[in-house]
């Protein structure tokens, strides 16, 4: 069995990041080379970073980065914590994806139906 394009993808992430007053203060300390540094410690991670931003608001910075893993995102977010950083991680939803649970939810329907039908009666 040959794998396919979208199998051979790693998972996206899009990371929100928050700054506790240690990280606060180093990002702003390092200026753009904070982020240089950032993405090449995501890169250590096995992450291909799509796009990364400093962001005002609840967040800090926003990154959408390809991991190889759940795992190596995990990491790379405890890695963050040690200086400073919360990091929410979420996965972005490909249009295979949504499709995917779009067919999920319509067969997990036609089994509930006949439950739901009775309940109303």
């Amino acid at each position: 069995m040959s794998i396919s394009a979208k199998e051979a993808t790693m998972p996206r992430y899009v990371l929100l990041m928050r700054n506790d007053a240690m990280g606060a203060t180093l990002m702003l300390h390092a200026g753009a080379d904070g982020a240089k540094t950032q993405r090449e410690v995501l890169e250590v991670f096995g992450a291909k970073v799509e796009c990364q931003c400093a962001v005002m608001g609840a967040y800090d910075a926003v990154i959408v980065a390809d991991f190889p893993s759940a795992g190596a995102c995990a990491a790379f977010a405890q890695d963050a914590n040690r200086s400073g950083q919360y990091v929410e991680q979420l996965v972005a939803l490909t249009k295979a994806d949504l499709g995917e649970a779009r067919e999920r939810v319509r067969t997990a329907a036609k089994i509930l139906l006949p439950i739901d039908e009775k309940a109303s009666e």
